[in-house]
């Protein structure tokens, strides 16, 4: 069971509104880019000089421009800048990370993070509601190294009483690892699901047991149960066990999992079925007709999409 407490950001003055080719977003330059400019060179995290220019619209959308920006910590983390070096702002929502994380791994939840939002790559946030929800919220994402590393931290300066309650962590040894799944795919997803999507659909998203979501849950798990249960029924294809995880949490994986089977994003992924039998879009899509309607309402605007780290808009 992760931590989900957390912090809001001001968004700071650089602004990344489009890049050019198919490299992903690595950090933001001096003025903003266009899909006309030439791909420049952006392989370390800089704080964001103090301007307050904003760049020329580029793309006509309900939402407003995804903005990606490398910016010293906030006032409103007081001291902890002898544990987190590092702050990205998407958009108004922070990433902040520890020294020993590496900043290849930042910046790709950062890319991540911005796929999401703009799932369609069209340089504006898919649902200007959403944004603003996370925002409202303080939502914060919160990268370590690993979790001693985040643990430690926060014995020795209560990290999370000053993140606040809407935090999630994210450890760069899970991050878009050689071989094996990024992590980033499932971190983010949890922030964005508990602090966005479910705040504007409380009645279909809504983590708790009066949404159409949990319904679908119910169906999966083979009951309704308010605690893990000592089994699952045999015909159950989510029987995830942490007792630690209760309903609201199972509810958080349960629509993790669903949502990014539908994706694509387990294919191939046996090790995970102990917990989750639904591994690619057809078997979530043919054994889970409940959960597959709501994901794939064209009008919740959820992503259809995988991000892959590589935030490239048109």
């Amino acid at each position: 069971m992760r931590i989900q407490d957390a912090l809001v950001i001001a968004s700071s003055c650089i602004f990344l509104v489009a890049c050019g080719g198919s490299s992903a977003i690595d950090i933001v330059s001096s003025e903003p880019v266009t899909a006309d400019a030439p791909d420049t060179d952006r392989n370390e995290l800089e704080p964001a000089p103090t301007t307050t220019s904003s760049p020329a619209t580029v793309f006509e959308s309900d939402g407003a421009f995804l903005t990606i920006a490398a910016t010293p910590l906030p006032d409103r983390l007081g001291g902890l800048d002898v544990a987190f070096d590092k702050h990205i702002d998407v958009s108004g929502i922070s990433i902040v990370a520890t020294m020993s994380t590496p900043e290849s791994t930042v910046i790709h939840a950062a890319n991540v993070m911005a796929q999401y939002l703009d799932n369609d790559a069209d340089g504006a946030v898919d649902d200007q509601r959403v944004l603003d929800a996370l925002i409202a919220n303080n939502a914060t994402l919160v990268m370590a190294n690993d979790p001693d590393e985040l643990e430690s931290l926060d014995s020795r300066y209560d990290l999370f009483d000053q993140f606040g309650d809407a935090a999630q962590d994210l450890y760069a040894i899970e991050t878009n690892p050689a071989g094996g799944f990024d992590a980033a795919l499932e971190e983010i997803h949890h922030l964005l699901l508990n602090f966005g999507w479910a705040d504007i659909h409380p009645g279909i998203l809504g983590q708790d047991e009066n949404s159409a979501i949990s319904a679908a849950m119910d169906l999966a798990r083979g009951g309704h149960f308010t605690e893990i249960p000592d089994s699952y029924p045999a015909h159950a294809w989510f029987t995830y066990d942490d007792w630690t995880c209760d309903y609201s949490c199972q509810l958080t994986e349960y629509t993790y999992w669903a949502h990014t089977s539908l994706l694509g994003a387990q294919i191939g992924r046996d090790d995970v079925t102990w917990e989750w039998r639904l591994i690619t879009p057809e078997e979530m899509r043919g054994g889970d007709p409940a959960g597959t309607a709501i994901l794939s309402d064209p009008a919740l605007r959820l992503p259809t999409v995988l991000p892959n780290g590589n935030y490239s808009p048109n």
